[in-house]
């Protein structure tokens, strides 16, 4: 199915062949590293696969579940179950999809009674698993955490872990212990499996089996995010990628894969006719451009054309590179019609002909994709005033986060109902996603709160965070899950405290201290000296 949707792409049928100017590899490319986005069948059909894996794991007690496992697992879990020797074509595609999806699926730790140590993946890092020394093989989690404190064994786990895997451990939050273990979705932030999260790192893993992405730049990626943003039709969008990639029927192209005689141009007899010989050097292409645009820079052919038209978009206006890229259109469709249909060439025809094009395309009344009229958005609640009843305390926390290093630094200031800083603290801690440093911000923000004359409003400025903690656990972001289970405790063990979430522009404090904090330049005295500098942040 993959060779005749790329044989339909380039044009061709059953009985007619056509040349397929670029390899598979680059139109399954993701669009923002110079691909077409288009889906391989067998790792799309993976993705919806691991789809219904994902459901045998986590609905145990569904009918269909239970009937798979008394035929094919009576005496295993899902996720050891063998295929077997006479396995229906259902359950061996499910088998199939298990091994993909074991590559996303975590386990997050709550009172770690239902996670073992040695057999799931319950650690952040992806690292493989750990192996079992004295242990039981089917010892839990909870087994290293202190029950009161709920804090790792250290002492004990210092014994026979290296300083490597004690790391990789401690980085691991622990949950209250009323919050149970449950699988997630470590590809999607909220830890629910989504096809395209599971499609999209499948299809790398496919593309870079050795982990070795092809060598990117920011700016290439964010060269080919522009172009495809460009308010031009998808049409003109494809023709710029042809151009780009060296997609096009030109004859030195044709030459190259022996479907010309010559690659010499058939309309002024140059040596060699490539892309860029057809768009601006041909004497009639380079006429109208002289006519149109006398004034603007040329691109060279060692430069990219995508390159020179975002050097265009720096200098013009945008419409000015529409209108460029229609007349490059208009250049290579008369360059076509002169030499397929012997129509004459006049730079002017073609130069009117692109601005008709432009304006009729920019004219045109376009529907919204819902179809229905622009509507004024709805501002968010503002959540920046305090509850009824004046609070004596003022909690503010933020975070930051660096992803090379994995490290991150949380902030936490106190204020009096006066706005006087009396009290807070800042941490340096190593975690894995921005949204872990906030819930770790706003768990020692509420202890604090916790230990405060009542009552008391603890801010954060994470709204994702907020809007959690007002769902079920099994919502929550996975790699926050057990810090948010405990906010949850600490918030229900002290009623007087309130959290809200405000702007972001209000948090100054909080945010200078935690980037301060992240990057060593945190001045020993800052409690002393936060308000006075509060002016300049």
């Amino acid at each position: 199915m993959d060779s005749m949707l790329k044989s339909f792409f380039w044009g061709g049928s059953v009985v007619k062949r056509t040349i397929h100017w670029r390899a598979g590899n680059v139109l399954y490319a993701p669009k923002d590293e110079g691909g077409l986005g288009f889906r391989p069948f067998h790792t799309f059909n993976m993705a919806l696969l691991a789809k219904q894996a994902w459901r045998v794991l986590l609905n145990k007690d569904a009918l269909w579940v239970r009937v798979l496992k008394s035929i094919y697992f009576p005496n295993s879990d899902f996720l050891n179950a063998k295929k077997g020797s006479k396995a229906s074509w259902i359950w061996s595609s499910i088998c199939e999809a298990k091994t993909w999806m074991r590559q996303g699926i975590i386990r997050v730790i709550g009172n770690g009674r239902s996670s073992r140590i040695f057999h799931d993946p319950w650690r952040f890092d992806r690292a493989g698993r750990l192996l079992p020394f004295e242990w039981n093989d089917n010892e839990t989690v909870d087994s290293w955490i202190e029950e009161v404190s709920r804090e790792w064994k250290f002492d004990i786990l210092a014994n026979f872990l290296s300083p490597n895997e004690l790391r990789q451990v401690a980085a691991v939050p622990i949950g209250p212990a009323s919050l149970e273990d449950f699988w997630a979705w470590r590809f999607n932030e909220k830890g629910d499996f989504t096809v395209k999260s599971a499609y999209i790192h499948f299809h790398n893993n496919t593309r870079h089996p050795n982990g070795q992405a092809e060598a990117l730049s920011d700016v290439s990626k964010k060269r080919w995010k522009w172009l495809w943003s460009l308010s031009i039709p998808p049409k003109l969008k494809f023709f710029i990628w042809n151009v780009v990639r060296r997609a096009l029927a030109s004859k030195e192209n044709l030459f190259a894969r022996k479907c010309s005689q010559s690659k010499a141009c058939p309309l002024c007899g140059c040596a060699s006719e490539t892309i860029f010989h057809c768009l601006f050097v041909c004497p009639h292409a380079a006429e109208g451009w002289n006519q149109e645009w006398p004034n603007m820079p040329r691109p060279t052919p060692l430069s990219s054309i995508l390159e020179w038209l975002e050097s265009i978009s720096q200098v013009y206006p945008i419409c000015s590179v529409q209108k460029i890229v229609f007349l490059m259109w208009k250049t290579w469709k008369a360059r076509n019609e002169k030499i397929f249909r012997g129509t004459p060439l006049w730079p002017p025809s073609t130069i009117s002909k692109a601005a008709a094009d432009h304006l009729q395309w920019f004219t045109c009344p376009r529907p919204h994709h819902n179809g229905s009229l622009p509507t004024q958005p709805i501002p968010p609640p503002d959540h920046s005033t305090p509850p009824p009843g004046t609070p004596v305390f003022e909690v503010h926390c933020d975070s930051s986060f660096f992803d090379e290093p994995q490290k991150a630094a949380y902030g936490v200031i106190v204020s009096n109902s006066h706005g006087q800083v009396c009290d807070g603290k800042a941490e340096l801690v190593h975690r894995f996603s921005p949204i872990e440093a906030e819930a770790m911000a706003l768990l020692e923000a509420s202890r604090m709160a916790a230990s405060l004359s009542p009552p008391c409003l603890v801010k954060t400025d994470c709204l994702q965070l907020v809007q959690a903690m007002e769902r079920p656990p099994r919502t929550w972001p996975w790699r926050a899950a057990a810090r948010i289970g405990m906010i949850k405790l600490v918030l229900d063990s002290n009623p007087q405290i309130i959290v809200r979430h405000f702007c972001r522009k209000l948090n100054s404090k909080a945010d200078w201290v935690a980037r301060s904090c992240a990057k060593n330049q945190l001045p020993p005295q800052w409690l002393q000296i936060i308000d006075l500098v509060a002016p300049l942040l």
